[in-house]
C-alpha cells in the first residue's frame, strides 16, 4: 500500500488538503498496541500503528490503531483507534492587532498542544464517520475591541488554547472556522488541523487521514479583523460601578439617555410613535406599559456582585441598531446590525 507524503506548511491563506495516507486494518500486524495518540513510527506502511509522517513534524495528525483479536486463524479488526497530534506554534502577524510596537504587529508564538486523545470508532454496519482536527487560539482584547494578547482560556467559557478532536457528527462544543465570539470579551479564532474518516465495508477497516496544515502555522493579512466599533446598543461596564450603552437608534431616530444612573438590573429601549413614525427612542430602566404610541425591547439584563457590589454581569438581549413597524397597537421589532 502506498501512503503519499505530501506536507504543506499553511501561510496566510488556506491550502487545498492534502491526502496523507489510508490506514488499514484488516490486517494482521506485529508489535501493534493500544496507544495514546503518541507518534509511533516502528511499523510498516500497511501498520494501523503507523503515524501519518515524520513523527515529529508540527501539528501532523497521528493514528494508532488498537491490536486485532485472533481466533485460530481469523483476524478480528479492532473497532476503534487513536487519533493524536503533535503540538505547534501558532503566531498571529497583521496590521490592526494591539500588541505594542509598529504595525505589523505579532501575537505570539504560542504553542498548541493536545487536549487529550481521541477515540475514534468504526461504524457499526458498513459505512463512515468523519472526525474534525483543528487548534483553537483565544484572546483577550483591549476597550476598542482588538486582539492584545494570546491567552490560555475563555474566561467562563468551553474552550481553552489547545488542539482538539471532534466526531464531525457531533461537535460538542461546535467546531466554527475563523473568528467567533466577537462580542465578548475573549474572542476565539478556530482553524482546521486537518480531517479523519473511517469506513467500514464487511471485514475491511480503513482510515484516511486528511492534512490542512503541516508545519508551524503563521496567519496573516488573511485573518478577518475583529470590528473595532462596539455594536449598537451594548451594555458596557464603565469599570467604577455604573454601566452606559453604546450609540444606536429606532429607525431613523438616535436614542438617548445612554448613561441610566445607579445600578439597573434591566436595561429596555423605548420607542415612542405618532402616526406610525418613531419620533423618540430612550434607554430605560423599566418597559413600562405598550400602547399605540409606544412600545420596548429588551437590551440587557444586569446582575451585581464583587466588592461593593459594583462588578456588573450583563447579558445582552439585541445587538445592533432596531427597526419597528406599527400598526395600531401592533408592533413588530428588527435588528439592524449596526
Amino acid at each position: 500500500m502506498e501512503i503519499k507524503r505530501n506536507y504543506i506548511k499553511k501561510l496566510g491563506r488556506s491550502a487545498d488538503f492534502q491526502d496523507m495516507g489510508v490506514h488499514d486494518y484488516h490486517q494482521p500486524f506485529a508489535g501493534s498496541t493500544a496507544s495514546t495518540g503518541a507518534p509511533d513510527t516502528s511499523g510498516t506502511d500497511d501498520d494501523p500503528n503507523q503515524d501519518t509522517g515524520t513523527g515529529v513534524a508540527p501539528f501532523a495528525i497521528l493514528i494508532n490503531g488498537a491490536a486485532p483479536a485472533q481466533s485460530g486463524s481469523t483476524v478480528i479488526p479492532a473497532s476503534s483507534f487513536t487519533i493524536g497530534c503533535n503540538s505547534g506554534n501558532f503566531t498571529i502577524t497583521r496590521a490592526g492587532i494591539d500588541a505594542g510596537g509598529t504595525a505589523p504587529q505579532t501575537l505570539g508564538p504560542e504553542e498548541l498542544d493536545l487536549n487529550s486523545g481521541f477515540s475514534g470508532t468504526f461504524t457499526t454496519g458498513d459505512g463512515f464517520k468523519d472526525f474534525i482536527v483543528f487548534g483553537v487560539v483565544v484572546f483577550s482584547k483591549n476597550s476598542e475591541g482588538r486582539p492584545n494578547a494570546i491567552v490560555g482560556s475563555n474566561a467562563g467559557g468551553t474552550y481553552n488554547t489547545r488542539i482538539y478532536v471532534r466526531d464531525a457528527e457531533d461537535s460538542t462544543p461546535k467546531f466554527v472556522e475563523g473568528f467567533s465570539d466577537k462580542d465578548t470579551a475573549n474572542p476565539l479564532y478556530m482553524f482546521r488541523i486537518g480531517t479523519v474518516r473511517s469506513t467500514k465495508s464487511g471485514s475491511l477497516r480503513r482510515v484516511y487521514v486528511n492534512q490542512g496544515v503541516v508545519g508551524n502555522n503563521e496567519i496573516g493579512d488573511d485573518l478577518p479583523a475583529p470590528d473595532g466599533n462596539l455594536f449598537a446598543f451594548k451594555v458596557v461596564d464603565d469599570g467604577d460601578g455604573t454601566v452606559s450603552v453604546t450609540t444606536g437608534a429606532v429607525n431613523t431616530v438616535t436614542a438617548t439617555a445612554l448613561t441610566p444612573a445607579g445600578k439597573p438590573t434591566e436595561l429596555w429601549l423605548k420607542a415612542t410613535f405618532a402616526d406610525d413614525i418613531v419620533t423618540a427612542a430612550v434607554v430605560a430602566t423599566t418597559a413600562g406599559t405598550s400602547s399605540e404610541t409606544s412600545d420596548a425591547r429588551q437590551i440587557a439584563t444586569i446582575t451585581w456582585g464583587g466588592t461593593g457590589s459594583n462588578t456588573p454581569t450583563i447579558t445582552q438581549g439585541i445587538k445592533g441598531s432596531q427597526s419597528i413597524a406599527s400598526c395600531g397597537g401592533t408592533h413588530q421589532w428588527g435588528t439592524l446590525y449596526s
